[in-house]
């Protein structure tokens, strides 16, 4: 599974907790606000029974924070079923 890091936000919120998400309210609509699950939960449970790991790719990981890319670094000890690829390019 691919994601892209810009617009992300929290990588922790996005990947390991339930989240709200405000989508643009265009002139006089209501601001609505949904809340999703935690991404790594809700992929894992759509996986087949014979899988053993989700790999989660991120690209343009370059405009990530250091601390946004240890949590990255750290995601895969705090799930081990969990593999992060973090595309950070030239810098």
């Amino acid at each position: 599974m691919n994601i892209s890091a810009r617009g992300l936000g929290d990588p922790e919120a996005y990947l390991t907790k339930v989240h709200g998400v405000r989508p643009p309210h265009l002139g006089k609509q209501a601001i609505a606000r949904w809340y999703f699950p935690p991404e790594i939960d809700y992929r894992l449970s759509l996986l087949p029974k014979n899988c053993k790991e989700l790999v989660r790719w991120v690209v343009e990981a370059k405009v990530l924070s250091k601390s946004e890319l240890q949590f990255l670094a750290l995601l895969p000890a705090i799930r081990p079923n969990v593999k992060v690829i973090a595309e950070c390019g030239t810098w």
